[in-house]
């Protein structure tokens, strides 16, 4: 019956949730945009130094010159310039390892639901090593 937004179980796995899978992962993409925020006032400030500096024109043509003596455009110097905040790094433990297929069904599952598809996974290996030996 205690299905509902209060149930303490619900309660109790919100927070898990929240401080072992979604509170370390918060905390690092923070961390990788605090890195990307301080990256880029950086260049700004170095930029603005540069342009008062006024470089020679050559020096800007030498440095959007690609490794094969193409001059790239501004939209492929924006792509390589690119921040990558959000990587695919996919779920991780507090440990910043990521977590295997069957930590994360544990985690998501109820116990009794979890502990059900393991029974129904053995049961399934255990027929299929019987017909492996019958041939």
């Amino acid at each position: 019956m205690a299905k509902g937004l209060r149930s303490k179980s619900m309660r109790r796995n919100r927070a898990h949730l929240r401080t072992m899978v979604f509170g370390p992962a918060e905390k690092a993409r923070m961390e990788r945009l605090k890195e990307a925020a301080v990256a880029s006032v950086a260049e700004q400030k170095k930029e603005e130094t540069a342009m008062t500096d006024a470089p020679s024109t050559t020096a800007t043509t030498e440095a959007t010159t690609e490794e094969r003596g193409r001059i790239s455009t501004g939209a492929a110097a924006a792509d390589s310039t690119k921040m990558e905040v959000d990587g695919a790094s996919g779920a991780s433990t507090a440990e910043g390892t990521p977590m295997t297929k069957q930590e994360k069904m544990k985690l998501f599952m109820s116990r009794n639901a979890y502990r059900k598809k393991m029974i129904a996974k053995a049961r399934s290996d255990a027929k299929k090593q019987m017909k492996l030996k019958r041939r």
